[in-house]
């Protein structure tokens, strides 16, 4: 079973993303982080097959947190951002620290659900 890790500071957000990766098959296991200082402890821990990232939290974001794994050079899961910001320099600069996609937040659920479910299936995790 494959490990994603939801990394996101807003339980509703939270709720959502579970509620659409429930939709996955083959099942996921999935596990949340409320910040990228406790995702940065789990990633230390264990592995995981896969990160769903938002860019605005607080203590450590995550573009913080991908650059301070990109610095001491660790291997980790892919990482996807999600987040609710547009901003095309958001997105760039997911790029520039390795993200392998980028998914806003959508307004309407099941675009969110279809994006992100075909976000998955597009790099075969």
């Amino acid at each position: 079973m494959k490990k994603i890790l939801v990394v996101d500071d807003l339980s509703l957000d939270i709720m959502l993303t579970r509620m659409a990766l429930a939709r996955h098959q083959p099942p996921l296991k999935v596990s949340v982080a409320h910040d990228g200082e406790e995702a940065y402890r789990m990633l230390a821990e264990q592995d995981f097959d896969l990160l769903l990232l938002d860019i605005k939290m607080p203590l450590i974001d995550g573009f913080e947190l991908l650059e301070r794994l990109h610095a001491e050079d660790r291997q980790v899961a892919p990482a996807i951002i999600v987040s609710g910001s547009g901003l095309l320099s958001d997105r760039i600069r997911a790029t520039e620290l390795g993200a392998i996609d980028y998914i806003q937040k959508a307004v309407d659920y099941k675009v969110f659900t279809e994006e992100l479910l075909a976000a998955i299936r597009r790099h075969q995790l």
